[in-house]
């Protein structure tokens, strides 16, 4: 098992998403997911790894919703946004 550097705190429970615009949600996403995906690959925390993928799709759908909100989006026009803000993660 690889050890490695400890990764940021996942955002705690309290953190109220509205007060944080889309532009800030999206890239505190990036950020965990990126965590995630460094702990995944290091095999190191099961548990905080499952913890930063729950916290990024958390962001994500908060922005989404917001879209959905804001814009009167379809279902099928969040779903494409959704689809493509997840291929943009997985491309990091």
């Amino acid at each position: 098992m690889a050890t490695s550097s400890p990764p940021s705190q996942p955002l705690p429970a309290t953190e109220r998403f509205q007060q944080l615009s889309s532009q800030s949600l999206l890239t505190r996403s990036l950020e965990l997911a990126r965590q995630a995906v460094h702990l995944d690959a290091a095999d190191d925390d099961p548990h905080s790894t499952i913890l930063f993928y729950g916290q990024s799709t958390a962001l994500l759908k908060e922005v989404v919703d917001r879209d959905l909100r804001n814009a009167n989006l379809t279902e099928h026009e969040a779903e494409f946004r959704v689809t493509r803000a997840l291929k943009l993660i997985s491309a990091w």
